[in-house]
């Protein structure tokens, strides 16, 4: 009986200290923080731009969009084989880029590649950029 007793306040202690500690600093006490965030869109962006750029090269040697995105995908697949990534990888390690949101990550792609060559390959319109980022999509799933 007076075990349990002395568990409550400590317990009520544990409890307050968490709730100070959340309304002093709630960015810290869930999920990530700013740095992290600023950190993993940075690296978003360097991993998108190692597809887009592997992407509109391709097309740019003439290949077709197929074998431009499955080029641009086994390429890109593994992070050490994008030199733009190895400082950051040797930095953090692969577990930053695990974080990256996989759905934001080929958003970024497809923006990049309409940006720096989607004309010649007839993204136009925003429809034409859904259609093309649901085929990237498609074409990425059956590689993986």
């Amino acid at each position: 009986m007076r075990r349990e007793t002395q568990k409550k306040p400590l317990r009520n202690v544990v409890f307050a200290l968490l709730i100070i500690l959340i309304l002093i600093n709630p960015s810290s006490s869930f999920g990530l923080t700013l740095d992290e965030k600023n950190t993993i869109s940075k690296l978003e962006t360097k991993v998108a731009k190692g597809y887009s750029g592997k992407f509109c090269n391709a097309i740019g040697i003439g290949l077709s969009k197929e074998s431009a995105i499955r080029l641009s995908i086994v390429e890109n697949i593994k992070p050490k084989f994008n030199p733009s990534l190895w400082l950051d990888l040797t930095l953090s390690g692969k577990s930053e880029i695990e974080k990256i949101d996989e759905l934001s990550l080929i958003d970024t792609i497809v923006v990049n590649i309409s940006k720096e060559c989607g004309y010649p390959i007839g993204l136009k319109s925003k429809n034409d950029i859904q259609e093309f980022k649901e085929y990237f999509l498609s074409i990425k799933k059956e590689i993986i």
